[in-house]
C-alpha cells in the first residue's frame, strides 16, 4: 500500500487517524504556555499585570502604562551606565550632543574600556597596553594568552563547581578519563597514527557513502509501501531503539540507521589505526563510543518518539518534571544514585531481611553469623568474604533472591563479612592489612565460634583476590584452614580486562594518587561512576532519558540501589590495588607482590577451586577471571561461565528460572577453547556450586544457633547502616 508523504511525519503516527494541524496545534500550545509563563515573570518586574492573571484584556490607556514603566525601567538602567563614564544621560540634556561632545563622550568611553581592560590584564600579571614600552614579541603573546586561558579555566571550574557540576580542576578524582590534557594526548596520538595510511579511512569513507545511498534508497522504497532492505539495525542487547515508531515510521527509521551507520563508521575508523599501543587504543575507543551515545536520537527530545508521544499526552508536564529533577539533582551533587529509586528500600526491614547477628567486630569489619533454617547442617560452615568497594547485602537482597537464605535453607552455616566504611583514620590500611585483619581473622573467628578447623570461603570480586592473597600467605606459613575456596567474578590478569584498560591509564593514577593521599580515601561514589561509565547506555543515558525527559521516577532495583550504596576505600589500599593489580597487572608476575613477608605466587594455591566468570562482565571480563585456573596448582578446579554481568550473574535464585550458564569437564589452556568444549546449561549455576561444595562439607551436624554471648548486634550490623558521601 502507498501512503502519501505527509503520513510519515514525525507526529503523524501517534493517533491512529492523523491529524497534523491539530498535533501541531498541541505542540505550540504546550510551547506557547511555557513562554507565556517566562514572560509573564519577566513582566511582574516590570510590576505589569501578567496575561494569566488578568481578568479581562488591558485597555490601550493601560499597554501605553505597562510599555511606559518597561521603558523608563529600561531607560533608567542605560543612565546608570552612562553615568559610569561620566556621561551626561538622556534626561539631563538641555539639547543634543554636538558633533565635538559626542566625540568627548566616546572619548571617556574608550578610556574607561581601556582602563578596565588594563586592570584585567595585571589580574593575568600581564603588562597593560599604557605600560608597553614596544610590541609583545610572539613568546610573550603565547605566554599571555596562556595565562588568560589559564584564568578562564580556573573562573569557569569555579562556576561549574557551584553548579555541583565536577569542573577540569577536580576530574583526577572520578573522572580524570575526560582531563582535557588525557584526551588531547590520546587524540594527538590516533591522528598521527592515522595519517600514515590515509588510504584505511578513505576506504571507509566510500564504503560508508555507498551504504549511506543505499540506505536513503531504502527509506524511499518504505515511503512506498515496498520492502526496504535491513543493512544496519541495533545490536541484541541494545534497549534504546524498542518503540515501535522505530521501524514503522520512516522519519524515525532514517534517523536510526543514519545514527547507527556513523557509528559503525567511527568505530571502524578507530578499529582501523595501527600503531597504537593498547591502552591509548582503548582511551580513543572510549571516547569515540561516548560520543557515540551522548549524539543518540534517543537523548533529544524531540528525535525520540517515546519522549514526543510522553509530551503529547501530557501537555508538556513530564519537561517540566524532568527539568526540575535536573534541578534537584545539581544542586545535590548525587547523580549516581539516580538511576534507582533510593526510597523505595530500606536496610533491614525490605532489604538484607535474613536474621543474623553482628558475633565480632574490629576496626576493619564486622562478623555476621546468620540463624540456621534447617535443622541440620553441613559441619563446615561458609564464610563469604564480599568485595570491599560494597556493602555485603548483595548477597541478601530480597528475600526471593538472597543468596545467603538460599545457602540457609540449602543446609550451610553462613558467616559473611561486612567491611567498614573507612575514613581518614585508615588511610594507611594496607592490602596485607584486609588480608590478614580482615580475612584471616574472621577465617580464625568463624573457626572459634564453630569449633571447626576448617571451614569454606566464597570471595566475590576483589574479595575473592583477597582470599587468593591469603592462600598464598597461608600456604607459605604451613597453615591449612580453607577446605575449599569459591572465586566469583574474580579478576587477575588485567591485560585481558579490555573494558577495564582505559583506567589503566599513568596520567590518571597520579591525578587519583594525588587526590587521595591528601584527603585519606577515596570515596565510593566515584568507583560507581566509574564503573557506570562503562555502560553508559544502560546506567547513564538511560536514566537520563526516564528522570529528565519523560519525567518519571526512577525504576525501584535491588541490585541498583546496592550498586549505589557504596563504600570508601583507605588511601593506601587502594591506590596499591590500583598500582599492583590493575595497573602493574602483578598478580600474573610471580613474586612481585606481597602479603606481610610473603612474596605473591599463585601457583602455589593448591586448596580446591570453584571459579565463576560472567559472560557480559563489565568490570571483571571472564576472560580476565579464567587464567586463575591455570595458575593454581589445586588438585580439584572447576570453572564455570554464568550469562548476564557482573552482579546479575552471581545473584540469580533457581527459582527465577533466569539465564544460563556453560560448564566443562576440562580446562584449557585459554578461555576461548575452553569456551568451544563447554556444554550450555538453563537456569542459575547455584545448585551446579551446591553440589561442588557438598565433597568438602565433612557430612551434618545438629544445627548451630548464633551463641548468645557473642551477640553484638542484630543484622544487618551498624558497619553496612554508616552511609558514605
Amino acid at each position: 500500500m502507498t501512503r502519501k508523504p505527509e503520513q510519515y511525519f514525525p507526529f503523524s503516527y501517534f493517533t491512529p487517524t492523523p491529524e497534523i494541524p491539530d498535533e501541531w496545534q498541541e505542540i505550540w500550545k504546550i510551547f506557547g504556555s511555557l513562554t507565556q509563563k517566562t514572560m509573564a515573570e519577566s513582566m511582574e518586574n516590570f510590576k505589569t499585570p501578567p496575561f494569566p492573571g488578568m481578568k479581562k484584556p488591558m485597555s490601550p490607556a493601560e499597554w501605553k502604562k505597562a510599555w511606559k514603566r518597561m521603558a523608563d525601567d529600561s531607560q533608567k538602567k542605560m543612565v546608570e551606565q552612562m553615568e559610569k563614564f561620566g556621561i551626561p544621560s538622556f534626561p539631563h540634556m538641555k539639547k543634543p550632543l554636538s558633533s565635538t561632545e559626542w566625540k568627548n563622550v566616546w572619548k571617556r568611553v574608550a578610556e574607561e574600556s581601556h582602563k578596565t581592560m588594563a586592570e584585567n590584564m595585571e589580574k593575568f600579571g600581564i603588562p597593560s597596553f599604557p605600560d608597553m614600552k614596544k610590541p609583545l614579541p610572539n613568546a610573550e603573546w603565547k605566554r599571555t594568552w596562556k595565562k588568560m586561558a589559564e584564568k578562564y579555566q580556573q573562573t569557569m571550574a569555579e562556576a561549574m563547581e557551584n553548579l555541583s557540576v565536577p569542573s577540569f580542576n577536580n576530574m583526577g578524582v572520578e573522572n580524570a578519563i575526560f582531563d582535557p590534557e588525557v584526551m588531547t594526548k590520546t587524540f594527538a596520538e590516533a591522528l598521527k597514527k592515522m595519517a600514515k595510511k590515509p588510504e584505511k579511512i578513505e576506504a571507509l569513507r566510500t564504503q560508508y557513502l555507498k551504504e549511506f545511498q543505499e540506505l536513503l534508497q531504502s527509506t524511499m522504497d518504505q515511503l512506498q509501501g515496498k520492502l526496504s532492505k535491513i543493512f544496519v539495525e541495533a545490536g541484541p542487547n541494545d534497549k534504546r531503539f524498542q518503540n515501535p515508531k522505530w521501524k514503522d515510521n520512516p522519519f524515525f527509521s532514517l534517523l536510526q540507521k543514519t545514527y547507527l551507520l556513523n557509528t559503525k563508521f567511527l568505530m571502524e575508523a578507530v578499529s582501523s589505526i595501527d600503531g597504537l599501543d593498547p591502552i591509548t587504543q582503548s582511551k580513543l575507543m572510549f571516547y569515540i563510543s561516548h560520543l557515540c551515545d551522548a549524539l543518540s536520537p534517543t537523548n533529544f527530545p524531540l528525535t525520540n518518539p517515546t519522549v514526543l508521544q510522553e509530551t503529547l499526552a501530557s501537555a508538556g508536564k513530564n519537561l517540566v518534571r524532568g527539568f526540575q529533577k535536573y534541578l534537584e539533582d545539581a544542586a545535590s551533587g548525587e547523580w549516581h544514585k539516580r538511576i534507582t529509586d533510593m526510597k523505595a528500600f530500606q536496610l533491614g526491614k525490605t532489604i538484607a531481611t535474613t536474621p543474623g547477628k553482628v558475633v565480632f567486630q574490629n576496626d576493619l569489619f564486622q562478623l555476621i553469623q546468620y540463624e540456621p533454617l534447617t535443622n541440620r547442617v553441613a559441619k563446615r560452615p561458609l564464610l563469604i568474604v564480599p568485595a570491599w568497594i560494597n556493602k555485603y547485602y548483595i548477597f541478601d537482597l530480597k528475600p526471593d533472591n538472597s543468596f545467603v537464605r538460599w545457602a540457609l535453607e540449602s543446609g550451610l552455616t553462613v558467616f559473611i563479612i561486612s567491611w567498614t566504611n573507612p575514613d581518614e583514620r585508615h588511610a594507611n590500611k594496607t592490602l596485607t592489612d584486609y588480608a590478614l585483619e580482615g580475612v584471616k581473622t574472621a577465617i580464625d573467628q568463624v573457626c572459634e565460634i564453630s569449633g571447626e578447623k576448617k571451614i569454606n570461603a566464597l570471595g566475590y570480586c576483589n574479595g575473592g583476590t583477597l582470599l587468593s592473597l591469603l592462600m598464598v600467605y597461608l600456604k607459605e606459613k604451613k597453615e591449612s584452614p580453607i577446605a575449599s575456596a569459591t572465586l566469583l567474578v574474580t579478576p587477575f590478569d588485567f591485560s585481558k580486562a579490555d573494558t577495564m584498560m582505559v583506567y589503566r591509564c599513568e596520567h590518571q593514577q597520579r591525578k587519583l594518587e594525588e587526590y587521595v593521599q591528601k584527603k585519606g580515601y577515596l570515596e565510593g561514589k566515584y568507583m560507581v561512576q566509574a564503573f557506570n561509565l562503562l555502560r553508559a547506555n544502560d546506567l547513564i543515558w538511560s536514566s537520563y532519558i526516564n528522570n529528565y525527559l519523560l519525567g518519571r521516577e526512577p525504576f525501584p532495583f535491588d541490585m541498583l540501589y546496592w550498586n549505589c550504596d557504596p563504600l570508601r576505600m583507605p588511601a593506601k589500599m587502594h591506590l596499591a590495588y590500583l598500582r599492583d593489580v590493575v595497573v602493574g597487572n602483578r598478580l600474573m608476575e610471580p613474586g612481585s607482590m606481597f602479603i606481610e613477608d610473603v612474596p605473591i605466587d599463585l601457583k602455589k594455591i593448591t586448596t580446591p577451586l570453584f571459579v565463576m566468570g560472567a559472560e557480559k562482565d563489565h568490570i571483571a571480563p571472564w576472560r580476565s577471571v579464567y587464567p586463575v585456573t591455570q595458575m593454581a596448582k589445586s588438585p580439584s578446579k572447576k570453572f564455570i561461565l554464568s550469562a548476564s554481568g557482573h552482579v546479575a550473574s552471581v545473584i540469580n535464585h533457581p527459582s527465577q528460572h533466569k539465564y544460563h550458564y556453560w560448564t566443562s569437564d576440562k580446562l584449557a589452556a585459554n578461555a576461548d577453547d575452553w569456551l568451544k568444549n563447554a556444554k550450555n546449561h538453563q537456569g542459575s549455576w547455584w545448585e551446579e556450586w551446591r553440589q561442588w561444595l557438598d565433597a568438602y562439607g565433612d557430612g551434618t551436624v545438629p544445627a548451630r544457633p548464633v551463641p548468645q554471648d557473642r551477640i553484638l548486634e542484630e543484622a544487618p550490623g551498624s558497619y553496612a547502616r554508616t552511609v558514605a558521601d
